[in-house]
């Protein structure tokens, strides 16, 4: 598999192996000998997300992906995310596995490069989205060695360290850009790049889900009864206490209020945890 630096890799199941598309290769059993024994199984992704991965993976076959279209959206919105967010002027080099980075430099201008793995060159700088395992553990591994070795055992395309804390609490799908080549030459040249890469396929992959999954109507419902917020007696006394925030609520309703195109629109609040969001919500749909 050649994955390089700013290609996305999502998990997926695999044919022949029950993983549900993440294995957490730190957890198990500490056999006598060396040897660990892994227990467990983390949940498969929900079957809404496998059938949209599968419809997009589709579409990148036959009409190409918008990742880079997105991608150019960023640079294009705020010229200043170039620096953050725009491919590296760097060069995408992977080391042999047998030759560390040489300790005394941040970066690897002096690393030889006689030790670079030698591979074709790609007919453009476009990510390349890969599909398949992905290994989550609570380390980060910085060496060579050991990423070999989950490749060859487990048969992972990545690794990370956040997606085995989600799977079995969550129904989630796991994508991650790659910025690095798990080895000892780390550096952050390419994190930018990557998670705006990850970012910009589970954009097109929302895209692909608001086709498959649409709600359906309820055609017999009055105008009045579509506006009709149910409320227990619970939200009360959030109500009654609620202050300001006149210009969110305006906001809000600039957002919100019914057009003659009968167009559906959605709205989300996202903030810290107890600023307010749930009361400004209650407020809102008792004003209208």
């Amino acid at each position: 598999m050649d994955i390089r630096l700013g290609d996305v890799v999502v998990s997926m199941p695999i044919a022949g192996s029950a993983e549900g598309g993440v294995v957490q290769y730190d957890y198990g059993k500490a056999l006598s000998g060396g040897h660990f024994q892994r227990t467990g199984m983390l949940s498969r992704p929900p079957q809404i997300l496998l059938t949209s991965v599968a419809k997009l993976w589709g579409n990148h076959l036959l009409e190409g992906s918008r990742v880079p279209q997105f991608l150019d959206e960023i640079i294009s919105k705020s010229p200043r995310n170039s620096f953050n967010f725009g491919r590296p002027k760097e060069e995408d080099r992977l080391f042999e596995a047998i030759y560390d980075h040489v300790p005394s430099s941040e970066t690897c201008q002096d690393c030889d490069t006689r030790r670079t793995v030698s591979r074709p060159e790609r007919d453009d700088d476009t990510p390349v989205i890969h599909y398949g395992l992905i290994a989550s553990g609570n380390q980060v591994i910085k060496d060579s060695m050991v990423r070999d070795r989950l490749s060859q055992e487990l048969g992972v395309l990545c690794v990370e360290m956040e997606a085995a804390g989600l799977m079995d609490n969550f129904p989630c799908l796991v994508v991650r850009g790659i910025c690095d080549y798990a080895d000892s030459h780390k550096n952050k040249a390419w994190q930018g790049y990557a998670a705006a890469a990850a970012a910009a396929y589970a954009k097109e992959l929302l895209l692909v889900i608001s086709v498959i999954h649409k709600e359906p109507v309820r055609e017999s419902l009055s105008d009045s009864d579509k506006f009709r917020v149910p409320l227990d007696l619970s939200a009360v006394s959030a109500i009654s206490g609620f202050l300001g925030r006149e210009s969110d609520l305006d906001d809000l309703w600039e957002v919100l209020r019914p057009r003659q195109d009968s167009m559906r629109r959605v709205a989300v609040l996202h903030s810290l945890g107890g600023i307010g969001k749930t009361q400004l919500a209650i407020r809102f749909a008792r004003i209208h």
